[in-house]
């Protein structure tokens, strides 16, 4: 089987999991000022609502699928037979996950949502066709990146085309709806080169083994959604629209991010279980130290950069209407460190040697947290109090994973990593927090403190790699595609 590249599946599964957010961040400044906080928080309301089905619909078989077809794909037709179990099981929670949704839409809905709440029944309809994990568990990335990125690209275009007013909100539902549809329809056409069902037998199609792991994974994922989307329900539903758009706006930022680590993450956890599934832990063990150092180096520039830059950031990219949201992307941008250890402990470690108990119950924990905090917090200070929730949610799923791997990773080790590079971003932060202070709010003083900021952290972070982590470049060095 031809030997798959970790730094190219990297990128391109870091690109697809950014440009699922990456749209919508592009277009927010355009959309900010053309529906404004409270059209946009309506939005924020259905999709996030709509999301809800979906996740139903897909139950766990995101993570659960691409792990099996990963433990399984140097086996074509086991593989094969895999993915038409699951897939089949994921048919049927969808179908009844359609009938519930629209079920929602008639008698739940208010009418004077009908209209987004209706081009949104076509998320769970494009979830119908999501084989994502199939091409992840293969390891093929490059294919659903560039489906991702042509299709978020149209979408765009169409955003700018036809949104033109606040009363236009149906129409963006429609056309983030069908950009899903599309990016979920096209790999279809790629798979028939991956399956090979042999002298087809039909007893070899084994739904009901599936269902159970399925619903393992499950847990974790709704509970994960609870606590990306619950509180913009509950914002929408005791405080007000505008709060929701300003939370809506300032959660983009931070997902952008997060997609970035979570792209890292996604490919790690499928190679990581293929080599735990083959007994490799020596590589297994080398790929998890290069982790740690990869997603420390970016988690820390990211977050320390992004609070650098949250008060110039907010008013000249949103608008003056959305100024509000700089404390909320400055205090979402903390929770980028640990989360993203979190992400390295979970895709590396927990998911890939199966200990599915350890995260299930961490998460679950997190969601409970979660949902407390949104209903003490937000009566009394709106999207503040859904910013804390998040965060506090988060903060006890990282002490929980960390915890659970403590007598079998190195964590004082990476922890220490992990401090070296909050140190370099510290720095990072006071020049860009500086420049900001001198320069005033403008586009010009954006551009500086990105361009500033980089060059100071990338400059130390090489000093410090170079001294310390003289190992990772020649171990980078391996993983790069040979010419």
């Amino acid at each position: 089987m031809q030997k798959r590249n970790i730094l190219s599946n990297v990128i391109y599964s870091s690109i697809y999991q950014i440009m699922a957010v990456l749209i919508p961040l592009v277009t927010a400044p355009y959309l900010s000022r053309v529906l404004g906080a409270e059209q946009t928080g309506v939005y924020s309301y259905i999709y996030a609502t709509a999301n809800y089905f979906v996740v139903f619909a897909i139950l766990g078989i995101s993570n659960y699928g691409s792990r099996k077809i990963s433990q399984l794909r140097e086996d074509p037709q086991e593989s094969t037979y895999a993915f038409l179990s699951i897939y089949l099981f994921h048919a049927i929670t969808t179908t009844i996950m359609l009938v519930a949704y629209y079920l929602y839409f008639l008698f739940f809905l208010s009418d004077s949502y009908s209209g987004p709440g209706m081009a949104a029944s076509l998320f769970v309809w494009s979830s119908l066709f999501d084989i994502s994990w199939f091409f992840a568990g293969k390891e093929r990335f490059k294919m659903t990146a560039l489906v991702s990125t042509f299709s978020k690209f149209l979408c765009a275009v169409a955003i700018f085309l036809f949104v033109k007013t606040p009363e236009d909100v149906s129409i963006y539902t429609l056309i983030m709806a069908l950009s899903h549809v599309f990016t979920y329809l096209i790999p279809w056409l790629f798979l028939k080169g991956e399956l090979d069902f042999g002298k087809f037998d039909i007893k070899r199609i084994k739904i009901k083994q599936h269902i159970l792991p399925s619903l393992i994974f499950f847990v974790p994922v709704i509970a994960i959604t609870v606590y990306r989307y619950i509180g913009k329900i509950i914002l929408g539903n005791i405080s007000s629209m505008t709060e929701t758009g300003l939370f809506e706006n300032a959660d983009r930022v931070t997902q952008i991010v997060l997609g970035i680590i979570g792209g890292i993450g996604y490919v790690m956890q499928q190679r990581m279980s293929n080599l735990y599934a083959n007994k490799n832990e020596n590589d297994a063990n080398k790929l998890l130290n290069l982790s740690f150092i990869l997603t420390g180096f970016i988690s820390c520039a990211l977050s320390f950069g992004l609070s650098g830059i949250a008060g110039t950031l907010a008013p000249v990219y949103f608008g003056d209407e959305f100024k509000s949201c700089d404390i909320l992307i400055s205090l979402l941008s903390l929770e980028i460190i640990y989360v993203s250890f979190a992400n390295v402990v979970r895709t590396n470690y927990l998911i890939p040697k199966e200990k599915d108990k350890e995260y299930v119950v961490s998460v679950i924990v997190g969601a409970v947290v979660n949902i407390l905090v949104n209903f003490i917090l937000i009566p009394f200070i709106g999207a503040l109090g859904a910013v804390i929730a998040v965060m506090a949610a988060d903060l006890v799923v990282f002490i929980m994973q960390s915890y659970a791997v403590r007598n079998e990773i190195k964590l004082k080790e990476y922890v220490i990593i992990y401090g070296s590079f909050m140190i370099i971003g510290g720095i990072m932060w006071i020049c860009t927090r500086i420049i900001g202070l001198v320069m005033g709010t403008s586009v010009f003083s954006l551009v500086i403190q990105i361009c500033i900021g980089a060059a100071v952290y990338i400059l130390f972070s090489f000093i410090y790699l170079k001294i310390f982590q003289k190992d990772v470049f020649n171990m980078v060095k391996k993983l790069m595609p040979k010419r």
